[in-house]
C-alpha cells in the first residue's frame, strides 16, 4: 500500500518518469484488493489527463484497468468495509472505459471545482467526491452556474451519513469547521433526506423544515435534482419517486450552481448527464452538462 501511495503523489507531475508507469503497471497486474485498486485508479486517472505521456502506455495502462475493474469487483463475499469502495469502482467503469485503445478525452467542462471545494477531496474526474478531513462538514461547488432554463443532475451516494444537496449562488460561504453547509444560510437551498428536511435562512430566519418524510437512504440511492427556472420551483427524487417542491422563494443572483455537503466517511458521484443518468428526468429538463452551451 506504500507504494501505491507514493505511486500516486507521483502522477500529478507534469513530467512522469517512464519507471513510474511501469511500476504502476505492474501494481495495478498484481492487485487483489478493491481498496488498492480504488487508490490506483486516481493515480492512473492522472496519467490519462497528461498530454505528455505516450499513446501506447495510456492504452497499456486503460486496458489493464478496464480489465481490473470489470474483474475484480465480483470477487464473492467481499469484507464489509470494501463493498462501499467497489461501488465506487463500478461507477468508474464507463468513465475508463473511454480510455481504450488510447483514445483519450478531456475531463468534462461541468465538474465540481476543486478551487471552491472545502472539506472534500474531488477525483481527477471532476465528478467523484470523498469527504476528507475530521470533524468538518465538507462542501463541494460545480464549475458553472444557470439563470434560466430547466435543469437536472443526479447524485449517487456512497455512504449512509449526512448529504445536503442541491444549489447555490456565487456568494454562498461555506464554513465547514462550524458545520455550515449547502442550505446553512440563505445563498443555498438543499435536502437532507437522512433526516427528512431541507435547509435554507430565509428573511423570517427559518432554517430547517419537513422535507421526503417516510425516505430511507441507503448506499448506491440516487437523488434527482430539478431546477426549473421557467416555474420557479426547485424539486427532488429520490431513486425514482418524485418527492415534490422543495423551494418556490429562491433567488438566482448570477447563477446558481449545483452543491452539496457530507459528514464524515462519505462519497458520492455526480452525473451531469455526460453518462447514460439512471433515472432520466421527463422533458422539458435536460441535463446540466448542457447548460455549458447556454449562456447565464
Amino acid at each position: 500500500m506504500d507504494k501505491i501511495k507514493i505511486a500516486r503523489a507521483l502522477t500529478i507531475q507534469e513530467n512522469v518518469p517512464p519507471s513510474l508507469i511501469s511500476t504502476l503497471l505492474r501494481l495495478l497486474q498484481n492487485t487483489t484488493s478493491p481498496q488498492h485498486l480504488f487508490y490506483l485508479m486516481d493515480s492512473i486517472v492522472h496519467l490519462f489527463q497528461n498530454k505528455n505521456i505516450p499513446r501506447n502506455s495510456i492504452q497499456q495502462l486503460g486496458e489493464q484497468l478496464f480489465f481490473k475493474l470489470n474483474v475484480l469487483p465480483t470477487t464473492p463475499s467481499p469484507p464489509s468495509n470494501e463493498k462501499v469502495t467497489m461501488e465506487t469502482i463500478n461507477n468508474w467503469k464507463g468513465w475508463a472505459d473511454m480510455f481504450i485503445n488510447g483514445t483519450i478525452y478531456e475531463t468534462p467542462k461541468v465538474v465540481m471545482d476543486c478551487k471552491k471545494s472545502v472539506g472534500v477531496h474531488v477525483a481527477s474526474n471532476g465528478l467523484l467526491l470523498r469527504h476528507s478531513f475530521a470533524n468538518v462538514f465538507g462542501t463541494a461547488i460545480s464549475t458553472h452556474g444557470v439563470s434560466k432554463g430547466q435543469w437536472y443532475y443526479e447524485v449517487t451516494l456512497f455512504g449512509q451519513g449526512l448529504f445536503q444537496i442541491g444549489w447555490a449562488t456565487d456568494n454562498f460561504n461555506p464554513s465547514p469547521e462550524g458545520g455550515n453547509g449547502v442550505g446553512d444560510d440563505k445563498n443555498s437551498w438543499a435536502v437532507d433526506l437522512k433526516r427528512h428536511a431541507k435547509w435554507h435562512q430565509n428573511d423570517q430566519g427559518s432554517l430547517c423544515q419537513p422535507y421526503g418524510e417516510g425516505v430511507t437512504i441507503a448506499a448506491g440511492d440516487v437523488i434527482g435534482c430539478y431546477l426549473d427556472l421557467v416555474q420557479w420551483e426547485m424539486k427532488f427524487s429520490h431513486k425514482c419517486e418524485d418527492l415534490g417542491l422543495a423551494f418556490n422563494d429562491f433567488f438566482v443572483g448570477s447563477g446558481l450552481y449545483p452543491a452539496l455537503s457530507m459528514n464524515l466517511e462519505n462519497e458520492c458521484q455526480l452525473n451531469f448527464g455526460d453518462q447514460p443518468f439512471k433515472y432520466p428526468p421527463p422533458l422539458p429538463f435536460l441535463p446540466f452538462c448542457q447548460s455549458e452551451n447556454t449562456e447565464k
